[in-house]
């Protein structure tokens, strides 16, 4: 037996202190199905038995509310598992049963994330990025991403830029033009595209030194 020294709740999770043991990470739901009380004796061989054998309808359970609000990718899926307690064999069950039956495809949530992100006139490089963030590989992101109609992104920057130059204010033109820029990459656009739709816009700035 083992003494607890303290309880500590946290989103998602219970962390369960033992005198001269590590940490006992307990999911929520799981805790509060048999709950632990500070400055008493623990069997932690019998509570993680128990643990083992309960853990994977609770984790299973906590994986579909995590999809209720949107698609997920297979790593916010795993590491917002992990961050709640469970084991690496529960989560492995869990994430092989959504993967099976279709709940889990970063191929296609790369194809819908790219979709939506474009019609919100985002540009490639800041899809990529989101992609890669979201742990989604190279040749997903690749894929997903040569659907993606140049034209139409190209359209999305010049009208874009049209609207940022009505709004943005500078000490000139050249400032104005250089702050509009910066705005379309940092929106994903890369440079040549950012330049054309300067220009489609009506600002002329192939003379201004800014390609050196």
């Amino acid at each position: 037996m083992s003494r607890i020294t303290s309880i500590k709740k946290q989103r998602g999770l219970v962390l369960v202190e033992i005198e001269e043991e590590a940490a006992l990470r307990v999911p929520a739901s799981l805790y509060r199905e048999r709950p632990l009380q500070p400055d008493t004796d623990l069997d932690i061989e019998a509570y993680e038995a128990w643990l083992s054998e309960r853990e994977y309808p609770h984790a299973l359970s906590r994986a579909v509310e995590y999809l209720a609000a949107r698609p997920r990718t297979e790593r916010e899926m795993e590491t917002r598992l992990h961050q709640c307690g469970y084991t690496d064999k529960a989560v492995a069950r869990v994430m092989a049963r959504l993967q099976r039956e279709g709940f889990l495809n970063d191929a296609q949530f790369a194809d819908q994330w790219t979709q939506a992100r474009q019609e919100r006139a985002l540009g490639k490089r800041r899809i990529a990025q989101e992609l890669a963030r979201k742990g989604v590989s190279r040749e997903h992101v690749d894929a997903a991403l040569s659907h993606v109609d140049e034209e139409e992104q190209q359209r999305q920057a010049t009208e874009l830029c049209r609207r940022l130059l009505d709004r943005t204010r500078g000490k000139d033109e050249r400032d104005v033009c250089r702050k509009v820029l910066a705005a379309l990459v940092r929106r994903g656009y890369d440079w040549d595209t950012a330049k054309r739709a300067l220009a489609h816009a009506g600002t002329d700035s192939s003379d201004d030194g800014w390609d050196e």
